[in-house]
């Protein structure tokens, strides 16, 4: 089964027999400008998973028992196999033409609960044409643990175009 989303929940039983619940979801999403000319001419909004690898960082983040340095960078890629837990890479990550793996501008910013959504920003300006038809949250500029993945657009970028991503992760 695909998730899109991590949930942890903590509950316990009170002296009076009832449950008490608090449950954490982490739910990602990636949002994509393209423009040609300085115009819009395709937007789009696509849903990840975390993948399996992507849950044991978090994990390793939360309390620092492992080795997991942070969650910055942001790939673009050309592959259009589903994203799948047990991915680690990016199918066909672009490497040349402007489309590399570059570290993004990471803030945090609000949706239901003051700072609970980390952003990450990156606008890539192309000098070669692509399909970008995935993309994906990693840990370092060129291997590293990938976070999530997801299949987006695709969109056909040709030299001069930008492509500005977007990646929430919302904690609820």
């Amino acid at each position: 089964m695909v998730s899109d989303g991590v949930s942890i929940k903590d509950s316990c039983v009170a002296s009076v027999g009832k449950t008490v619940s608090d449950g954490v979801t982490v739910k990602g999403f990636f949002e994509v400008e393209h423009r040609r000319n300085g115009v819009l001419i395709a937007r789009g909004v696509h849903r990840n998973i975390v993948v399996s690898a992507g849950k044991a960082g978090i994990a390793s983040r939360i309390n620092g028992s492992g080795a997991e340095a942070a969650f910055t960078y942001l790939a673009i890629g050309t592959g259009s196999t589903g994203a799948l837990p047990a991915q680690t890479a990016l199918v066909a990550e672009i490497s040349t033409g402007g489309g590399e793996r570059a570290a993004a501008t990471c803030t945090r910013v609000t949706t239901t609960t003051t700072n609970d959504t980390a952003q990450f920003y990156k606008i890539w300006t192309f000098s070669a044409g692509f399909t970008v038809a995935e993309a994906g949250v990693f840990n370092d500029a060129s291997a590293g643990t990938m976070l999530a993945r997801a299949l987006i657009g695709p969109y056909t970028v040709i030299s001069g175009d930008t492509l500005a991503l977007t990646y929430k992760v919302v904690t609820a």
